[in-house]
């Protein structure tokens, strides 16, 4: 109950700019995060070096987080759900963002790609959680390039949630997983190809240049 009702006053208190008042930060931040995820090119390339890793991200509405930012993201590993989180979004200083996780407490009969994004709407406080450590950061830099540090809050060494290394460039995302998360460790990064919605993005005003625009 305790959790619950952190959870609640967190939401409470977190103050967003509404849908048309979105910086180009955070509209940027949008554009490298949100689309479909794959690395299929890689594991045709690699073998059985890498598992084949889909990610979904999309930006929702959940009416009791409004007027916050929140994204959805579910992410499979060889075809098994291995990230089912909301995430809100809150612009910092300078160049950064940070995304608060919440992680779905039962996505266990859920298959990837399967689930109605309509139904993020009845999402109750009581069906999340989370922790002070499950806060992902973004820095933007420049023209086709954000870097995070992102972490797998399902799992936790010496009280601390390991990591994942992030870069995400315009149609590429390359991404360093910690050992022992729910994929084969390996040297190099894996490499993601990243789709675009195709749907223009929510609160841009008519000036907005895109980062992956040419």
């Amino acid at each position: 109950m305790r959790s619950v009702l952190i959870l609640v006053l967190y939401w409470s208190a977190v103050v967003q700019t509404t849908a048309e008042e979105l910086s180009k930060n955070v509209l940027d931040f949008l554009t490298y995060a949100t689309g479909d995820f794959d690395n299929k090119v890689q594991v045709h390339l690699k073998g059985q070096e890498y598992d084949l890793i889909q990610s979904r991200a999309r930006r929702v509405h959940v009416p009791s987080l409004e007027p916050n930012i929140t994204l959805f993201i579910e992410q499979a590993t060889s075809g098994v759900i291995k990230f089912f989180n909301l995430g809100i979004v809150t612009e910092g200083p300078g160049n950064t963002v940070s995304m608060k996780l919440y992680n779905f407490t039962d996505y266990s009969d859920i298959k990837f790609g399967s689930y109605d994004l309509d139904k993020i709407s009845q999402v109750k406080p009581e069906q999340l959680q989370s922790d002070d450590k499950c806060v992902a950061s973004f820095e933007i830099w420049g023209k086709g390039l954000m870097v995070a540090v992102y972490p797998n809050c399902r799992y936790t060494e010496n009280g601390e949630h390991p990591n994942m290394l992030i870069t995400y460039a315009c149609d590429f995302v390359t991404v360093t997983y910690p050992p022992n998360t729910g994929q084969k460790h390996t040297a190099a990064p894996y490499v993601f190809q990243h789709k675009s919605t195709g749907e223009p993005l929510e609160g841009a005003p008519n000036d907005y240049i895109s980062p992956c625009d040419n």
